[in-house]
């Protein structure tokens, strides 16, 4: 009895179909509340479609849109092996991974399949959640009680018609749940996590766990606690991030941030990127969306500091008697630019892609990033450059 089948076709066949029918349908629905508005909407001004296509190491998902018809279509990458082991003598057990699956029993009828192709599916499909931090964050902590309150009042009303909940963008209302459910334990980047605070902020975002968990959000600053929603911007917008990295975020996740350095100092903002760059360093996926220069700047900076730290790696290895360690030569170069190697970023792991406005609507260009030049200064130091100018013109003037 120890041999082995893959499921393919039968009642595991109609599982896997009938799971990708309804996946697809929920990631259309899942658009539809990301932005708080019926798919038809989001079809650019002119246009009669627009089309979506993903492609993770997972599955490929083409998402078409028009006023007419919506669908989206997924295709998995990943063969689904869920192994049968005919053995008449054993008891039933069912051992899973995520990528496959072990069952022991004589056959797989038609409720097991229902019960378990769809789960492994999901876990095939999605390898782990996404945290998304929009750039209205400050003002839904702030607000967040008055919300509460509201959605609270109203719930009686629920289907009497005499109005309905406040409707809010699923990215607005997904915060608010995550922070009023944010679990007590301390995940993978909570001591990360606790070095950003106290280097961006100088204090702590504390979280009371008894009552609710919103109004007990506060920053701690020299010993004196100030409620989420009376802090400083700074602190109130980097209050809901440093709560995912403490407690919510895993090394499966993937965090996007808009605009990360929305209420903070340029000094600031500066930290928060080395700190965002350790974070890569230990693993967790990053997607930034900004309009700062300085951060972007940053970023192309702890890449060359990444690249020069490789050179001279190779370079001590390759030395002739008497050449310092490869780890101690990159070391060096670290301490003198004032880094750690836990700080640097590489090229071959950084993506930049620009935003540019054209006749219809933007034009997305990846720009490229390299180990010796980094990130190229691009539409972001235009602003810089023209006020740096101007500086000179007024000078010139007054000179004359």
């Amino acid at each position: 009895g120890g041999g082995g089948a893959a499921a393919r076709g039968g009642a595991a066949g109609k599982a896997m179909d009938g799971f990708l029918a309804g996946f697809q349908d929920e990631v259309l629905r899942g658009v539809e509340r990301a932005f708080s508005a019926d798919l038809a909407s989001l079809v650019r001004a002119g246009a009669k479609k627009c089309t979506v296509d993903v492609r993770t190491d997972r599955m490929a998902a083409r998402i078409s849109i028009s006023g007419k018809r919506s669908s989206c279509r997924v295709s998995p990458l990943r063969e689904l092996g869920v192994t049968l082991n005919p053995d008449q003598s054993a008891r039933i057990e069912y051992e899973a991974d995520g990528r496959r699956a072990a069952i022991n029993l004589p056959r797989l009828d038609d409720g097991l399949s229902q019960l378990v192709i769809p789960e492994l599916m999901r876990l095939n499909l999605q390898p782990g959640r996404a945290f998304y931090l929009p750039a209205a964050r400050a003002g839904v902590l702030q607000g967040h009680r008055a919300i509460s309150a509201g959605v609270i009042r109203q719930a009686p009303r629920a289907g009497s018609g005499r109005g309905g909940a406040p409707s809010l963008s699923g990215a607005v209302s997904d915060l608010m749940a995550d922070i009023a459910g944010m679990p007590p334990g301390r995940g993978p980047f909570y001591d990360a996590a606790s070095d950003m605070e106290e280097a961006v902020l100088d204090g702590r975002i504390e979280a009371e766990r008894r009552g609710d968990p919103a109004s007990g959000i506060r920053y701690v600053h020299d010993r004196r606690e100030i409620p989420a929603h009376l802090a400083p911007s700074a602190a109130s917008g980097m209050a809901p991030l440093i709560l995912y990295l403490k407690h919510a975020v895993s090394e499966e996740s993937t965090l996007i941030i808009e605009e990360p350095e929305a209420h903070l100092h340029p000094r600031q903002q500066l930290v928060l990127a080395t700190h965002l760059a350790r974070l890569v360093r230990m693993g967790l996926r990053i997607v930034l969306v900004t309009h700062s220069a300085l951060m972007l700047d940053r970023v192309s900076n702890l890449v060359q500091a990444g690249g020069a730290a490789e050179d001279r790696r190779a370079r001590a290895g390759g030395a002739v008697g008497g050449g310092q360690p490869e780890h101690d030569a990159a070391e060096a170069l670290l301490a003198e630019l004032g880094l750690e190697t836990d700080e640097c970023l590489y090229a071959d792991e950084v993506a930049v892609y620009a935003f540019e406005p054209a006749r219809a609507g933007y034009e997305v260009r990846r720009t490229p990033v390299e180990k010796h030049g980094g990130i190229p200064a691009g539409e972001l130091a235009g602003a810089g450059e023209a006020l740096y100018r101007e500086s000179v013109a007024i000078r010139d003037l007054m000179k004359g």
